[in-house]
């Protein structure tokens, strides 16, 4: 196993700590990691050598999750760990040849995740699977498009307009 041949030269102690974890047989862990820590302090670069780690040591991509509030941050994950992974296996390899960048198919933001598992599990739940999710502004759109159609902004009592909407309902339910 590679465990400690991966260069983590650029990661403090702790974050090396979190990187090169083992299990109690001494042994790569590769149980479930959480990573919490304010900005700026190395999250992106230690959860990239992590999921480097991990795959080079035969864990495959498709069993990896990793979720991130930002798509930029998403991308930058993905590319960070494949670079390591290239400069691993460019180490590794006597040929030098090129590495082909893995894809991990369980990673993005929470939103991107959430709606994939939703699509994939959607008749489970009731739903069609091309559902479509909207914003907060787009549902608002569509409920005064409703209320038109319905014929709810002729009648004595006007169903609540798009802009007041969010509150009144707010109000029913509370």
């Amino acid at each position: 196993m590679l465990g400690n041949m991966l260069d983590t030269m650029q990661l403090n102690e702790q974050q090396q700590k979190a990187v090169e974890c083992k299990d109690a047989a001494g042994m790569v862990d590769t149980s479930p990691l959480l990573i919490i820590a304010g900005a700026g302090t190395g999250k992106t670069n230690t959860i990239a050598h992590k999921t480097a780690q991990l795959i080079l040591n035969g864990e495959s991509p498709d069993k990896i999750l990793l979720v991130t509030f930002a798509r930029r941050a998403a991308g930058e994950l993905s590319s960070r760990a494949n670079r390591i992974i290239e400069q691993q296996q460019y180490k590794k390899n006597k040929n030098k040849q090129r590495h082909q960048p893995i894809k991990m198919s369980w990673m993005g933001t929470f939103h991107s995740i959430s709606a994939r598992l939703l699509r994939e599990h959607a008749t489970a739940i009731g739903l069609e699977s091309d559902f479509t999710i909207m914003d907060r502004n787009d549902s608002a759109d569509m409920m005064d498009v409703i209320r038109h159609e319905l014929n709810f902004t002729s009648t004595d009592r006007r169903f609540p307009k798009k802009k007041n909407l969010p509150r009144y309902l707010l109000t029913l339910r509370q």
